[in-house]
């Protein structure tokens, strides 16, 4: 009778163990109420096959992820290794196999860009500890991250619902950009998560050997491949593990054009070699979210437009970045080119006032520089961004002056494709939307709430064709609307609400118009055309041709 009681008690021990470990599909809940939110892919994941992790033995938490994942892959098509609720601490970075989801508790909450948004799982990497000390504090001591055993093979993996500290997500490609696809990254929250950049110190500056500063282009979510889903994901402030560095070395270039300056080849810059005082690693001073972010053209402004044929890598298809809470320090909040990207209803912020005394931690910053402070660069076709909430601010340089960065959205030439079928509608923010230097063959502007002064929505070809362009039912309560270029066709800009100017010249192309915008300032607002018969019925705007120079 005793023995059948506490085999009765195992069983139902095992069977509790069993029903704590989850085997729905997490993405689910949060969109209840839009399923078509989620790619179909997603639902064909293998969350049935779980494991938990705590019924695996191990001296530590590594090893104990090690002997779950190594039982899913016996089994074969892998499955999800279960996290309960509790902190895991981890000496390395985590590799994962192929078929592999990390998933944690649920959230009582499941909407991460609340503020009180939080998670019971949590994964702690080891603190990087400064030291002004000799070489300082090795760099493989700390910055450890998620990532993939083979960016070819590693296909259907994932980390969900996780708190996240001190480590990134790098899900990579190869060297030939060989990757597999179905990547999601879901629910998690992410803090301290810079990488160090591998070019400090450098001693051609007369850097200390204890400088460190954050890789440039590390996300604290990077990811390569087709059917890509990241969202809702926070990445909030982090501040609590940066350090001051008292005495930083770097280069101040004299004449106040350092941004691309090479000690080795100054190219008829004078500079100097100068001491900061305190100077901040700052681990939100990284990008935000990286989606496949290619260079996918030639580089200047006469370059060659990536193609699918030239850059098939820079058009991977099923890219979404949605759902997300972003807050960079630094640099760009998401990153993205592909074909048919979406990206939606994201919240970016950037802090205001910032002093960056360098922003490439070799050289002294100016105007002249840039910390890629952006909430979005878009590269490649048919991409839509839609309903995003961006708050966006300019660094501050080593002299006091502000850096040159600040935009909201950049699709610009360097590096990049044509635009072609765009969207980019109902988004709000406080600095400018800008197609710079573009071919355009098919953009819809429409429902975006930009506050910015000056050009909020800029349209500057440089002479480079744009065709199919609305520009529709935006309100600029600051800003202007602005279109130039000589290969102008089938240009609509209608029922915007615009306090500053709206201007739409150079050569006379056919099919242009500007109609039905309001002016909402009281002192009358100008409207500049090529040619008046493209203007109809504008509320509040004196109309004008613009000024010819002389030859």
């Amino acid at each position: 009778m005793r023995q059948a009681m506490i085999l009765l008690a195992l069983l139902a021990l095992s069977l509790t163990a069993w029903a704590a470990t989850p085997t729905d599909n997490p993405v689910t809940a949060r969109y209840a109420d839009k399923a078509d939110a989620v790619p179909a892919w997603v639902n064909t994941l293998p969350w049935a096959t779980a494991v938990s992790v705590a019924d695996f033995p191990g001296a530590n938490d590594n090893e104990r992820f090690s002997a779950a994942q190594a039982a899913l892959v016996a089994k074969g098509g892998g499955g999800v290794v279960f996290f309960p609720a509790g902190t895991y601490t981890f000496k390395d970075s985590l590799e994962l196999e192929n078929g592999v989801i990390l998933r944690g508790e649920t959230p009582a909450l499941l909407d991460a860009k609340l503020d009180t948004y939080a998670l019971t799982t949590r994964f702690e990497f080891p603190k990087y500890t400064y030291s002004a000390e000799g070489n300082g504090t090795p760099n493989d001591t700390a910055f450890k991250d998620i990532h993939l055993k083979s960016a070819k093979e590693c296909a259907n993996v994932g980390v969900v619902n996780i708190a996240i500290n001190r480590g990134h997500i790098y899900f990579a490609e190869d060297a030939e950009h060989n990757t597999a696809k179905n990547r999601v990254v879901f629910g998690n929250i992410l803090t301290n998560t810079a990488g160090v950049a591998g070019d400090v110190p450098n001693p051609d500056y007369k850097q200390l050997p204890n400088q460190r500063w954050t890789a440039r282009h590390l996300a604290a979510i990077h990811i390569f491949g087709e059917n890509v889903f990241i969202a809702n994901n926070r990445i909030p402030k982090s501040a609590d593990d940066n350090f001051v560095m008292a005495d930083y070395a770097l280069v101040r270039v004299t004449n106040g054009k350092g941004q691309d300056f090479n000690v080795k080849n100054p190219a008829g810059k004078p500079f100097v070699f100068e001491t900061a005082k305190d100077v901040t690693f700052d681990y939100d001073n990284r990008p935000g979210v990286y989606l496949n972010p290619f260079g996918i053209g030639s580089f200047g402004h006469g370059s060659t437009n990536g193609t699918p044929e030239t850059h098939p890598f820079g058009f991977r298809k099923g890219g979404i970045v949605r759902d997300n809470y972003i807050y960079n320090s630094g640099r760009c909040a998401v990153f993205f080119s592909g074909d048919g990207t979406y990206m939606g209803f994201n919240i970016i912020r950037f802090p205001e006032g910032l002093k960056r005394p360098t922003t490439t931690g070799l050289v002294a910053s100016d105007g002249s520089a840039t910390n890629d402070n952006r909430a979005l660069t878009a590269r490649g076709y048919r991409w839509v961004v839609e309903g995003n909430d961006y708050v966006v601010f300019s660094n501050v340089a080593y002299g006091g002056q502000k850096i040159n960065d600040g935009e909201g959205l950049m699709h610009e030439n360097h590096d990049n494709s044509a635009v072609r079928d765009a969207k980019l509608i109902n988004n709000t923010g406080n600095r400018y939307l800008c197609l710079w230097v573009m071919d355009i063959d098919g953009l819809l502007i429409s429902g975006n709430k930009v506050t910015a002064g000056g050009a909020a929505i800029n349209i500057l070809s440089n002479g480079r064709p744009v065709k199919n362009l609305t520009i529709i039912n935006n309100e600029l309560p600051n800003g202007d609307i602005n279109v130039t270029g000589n290969q102008l066709l089938n240009i609509t800009v209608k029922d915007n609400k615009v306090k500053g100017s709206i201007s739409v010249t150079q050569n006379p192309p056919p099919n242009i118009v500007v109609s039905g915008n309001t002016h909402t300032d009281p002192i009358e607002g100008k409207l500049t055309v090529s040619d008046l018969c493209w203007s109809a019925d504008n509320t509040g705007y004196a109309e004008a041709l613009p000024v010819v120079k002389p030859k």
